[in-house]
């Protein structure tokens, strides 16, 4: 069987189990799956949907089973029992030749029985039951994704002709069985004086396990037994080198496309600026598959042509640590960065303008909305 996968840093392609892969898109309000199945070798049943949460199916998880002659919507109940729902919007379209099930329904959709998901850029869970099995709640698998990108189209490349240079930083990783895996690396930023303009991930052959990959900027070369573009495992926020290495200054996530900054902006690196960095890159491995190399994390694009406006990045909100509200719907959590922190960074008037923010929760958070007040 080919395995399928996107050479542009956007997953739109996994590799499921052995004989299946799924593709996807979203167009004129239709999400479409196309499923990939081995046809001499595919079992059945087998079961794909999507949830909100990452944790497992659940009651509010789409789930839909497949066997040799037809699908159906399966709905899942809190005692642990599946039933057919009588209101599916998904709808079938089995290309038999090719063993290729196409699956879609609308992007928003509902019914009287069942709440559905909209597809949209909030992180969603892909859901599977691998082939050949029963319909039980352990068999099935899940994986977080995006579905639909967010953010403008990746741009082609970097400029030479305006002092534009590219440098990709990368993290090789040999992955354990364990879910949740950081691995993280010390890396030095040009030593000229230039500037960020844009990042994108670096996600070639690593779309199954990874989730995002983060820099963090160093006020200094971190304390601790680190030697330069050598690979150790991460995660612990108690750390040594995170004493001097716990500024995120570009962060990007399965799913998301490049972002470029203004025109007139840039993040300043360099001498008496940042030069040091720790990249991190956070893998999910939902399989629980062991020695598999990865090589992952951010493709920086540069420039010697300074622009006329530093660009900074400024964290609010949870810092290590908050606690839910018991029984809340919703609450609020708030950061603030005191003019007295901004004015020490400068020594003249400034005006900050703010052109780009993003949020990040884990499974308890269904929606969440950012507000500004300066």
């Amino acid at each position: 069987m080919k395995r399928i996968f996107l050479l542009l840093g956007i997953a739109r392609a996994l590799v499921l189990e052995d004989d299946l892969s799924i593709t996807w898109e979203v167009k004129d309000e239709i999400f479409r799956i196309q499923v990939h199945v081995d046809a001499e070798n595919m079992e059945f049943p087998f079961g794909i949907g999507i949830n909100r949460r990452d944790d497992g199916i659940s009651k509010e998880s789409e789930l839909l089973w497949f066997t040799k002659d037809d699908f159906n919507q399966k709905l899942f109940s809190e005692n642990g029992d599946f039933t057919n729902s009588t209101a599916s919007v998904w709808s079938l379209n089995e290309t038999s030749e090719s063993k290729l099930l196409i699956i879609e329904r609308p992007v928003c959709a509902s019914t009287s029985e069942f709440n559905y998901v909209t597809i949209d850029s909030k992180t969603l869970t892909l859901v599977w039951s691998p082939p050949g099995v029963d319909l039980s709640a352990e068999n099935w698998k899940s994986k977080l994704l995006h579905f639909q990108e967010f953010g403008n189209p990746p741009k082609a490349g970097c400029e030479d002709e305006n002092g534009e240079f590219c440098e990709e930083y990368t993290v090789k990783a040999n992955l354990t069985a364990e879910r949740t895996q950081y691995w993280c690396k010390l890396v030095e930023l040009p030593k000229e004086k230039s500037q960020m303009v844009g990042f994108e991930l670096i996600a070639e052959k690593s779309e199954k396990y990874l989730h995002h990959a983060l820099l963090y900027g160093c006020s200094g070369i971190p304390d601790g037994d680190l030697d330069f573009n050598e690979e150790f495992v991460c995660g612990d926020y108690t750390m040594m080198h995170l004493m001097k290495c716990f500024h995120a200054v570009a962060i990007a996530a399965v799913g998301s496309t490049s972002f470029d900054y203004p025109a007139e902006a840039g993040f300043p690196l360099g001498p008496g600026e940042m030069q040091f960095a720790i990249l991190e890159v956070h893998y999910d491995n939902p399989f629980g598959d062991s020695g598999v190399e990865m090589n992952s994390g951010l493709k920086l694009k540069m420039t010697k042509n300074l622009r006329e406006n530093e660009a900074g990045h400024i964290s609010v909100g949870a810092t290590w640590m908050f606690y839910l509200p018991p029984n809340a719907a919703s609450f609020n959590l708030r950061g603030t960065c005191p003019h007295q922190c901004i004015e020490a960074l400068t020594d003249e008037d400034y005006e900050m303008n703010i052109f780009a923010h993003s949020s990040h929760s884990h499974a308890y958070a269904k929606s969440s909305k950012n507000y500004f007040k300066t």
